[in-house]
């Protein structure tokens, strides 16, 4: 048994406790389901899939805005004082708290998905070339995209599920999920309707992302069968 004792910046202590086993980690069982989903960066939330659902953490975006007032009030305070000690340890608390229920977030989604699913495609976003890209960047960095993408893969790798990772070679382009006419995607934080002109169809940019995304998995199992 090995114990370590760390503190965090935001003065907190924790205990970690090592034991060593003999016996042979448990494997997982891997079930076999037939769900298949695609899932996109959502402009009005975080995270849609292909069925239309919505999935976002409850005030995540007022964290956000809290953040970055703290974050301004700490620049305007005088380096060393002791109103900017406060304000740093406050800053850092906030910090700690977001990361934590994100995390939760995180944990409780990406089970769901990888129970209830057998092919999993998502959808990276790109946005070097796209307006607005620090706007978009924040929302990414307040969701913590990056880490729901790696519990997400890791999650189905321990279940056995086919995880994709579909990038779009040009940034923005998306097609029709009905006619597969490809379009630019609307600037980001803009979640209007939009229409297609060749068939009509009425849908979100980033539902469209999601199915094809899915579109694409499904692709690259016929090539590999």
């Amino acid at each position: 048994m090995e114990v370590k004792i760390s503190k965090t910046a935001a003065g907190k202590y924790y205990a970690s406790v090592v034991f060593v086993s003999e016996q042979a980690p448990r494997s997982m069982p891997n079930s076999v389901v037939s769900g298949e989903i695609g899932l996109a960066l959502s402009y009005s939330g975080f995270v849609v899939d292909t069925a239309g659902n919505q999935y976002v953490r409850q005030g995540a975006k007022k964290e956000n805005q809290r953040l970055i007032r703290k974050t301004r009030t700490l620049r305007r305070k005088k380096p060393g004082s002791i109103r900017a000690q406060k304000t740093w340890r406050e800053l850092v608390r906030l910090r700690e708290r977001i990361y934590y229920r994100n995390k939760e977030f995180h944990h409780k989604l990406t089970k769901k998905i990888a129970d209830e699913n057998q092919v999993i495609a998502i959808d990276h976003p790109a946005v070097a070339n796209l307006p607005d890209a620090q706007e978009y960047k924040r929302t990414l960095q307040t969701f913590s995209w990056t880490d729901f993408f790696v519990t997400l893969r890791r999650k189905a790798q321990e279940r056995g599920r086919l995880f994709f990772s579909v990038e779009r070679r040009i940034p923005g382009l998306c097609f029709c999920p009905k006619c597969s006419e490809a379009f630019l995607m609307q600037p980001p934080f803009l979640p209007e309707q939009r229409r297609c002109l060749f068939c009509g169809a009425v849908y979100e940019d980033s539902f469209a992302a999601a199915s094809n995304a899915l579109e694409e998995a499904r692709e690259r199992l016929r090539f590999v069968r």
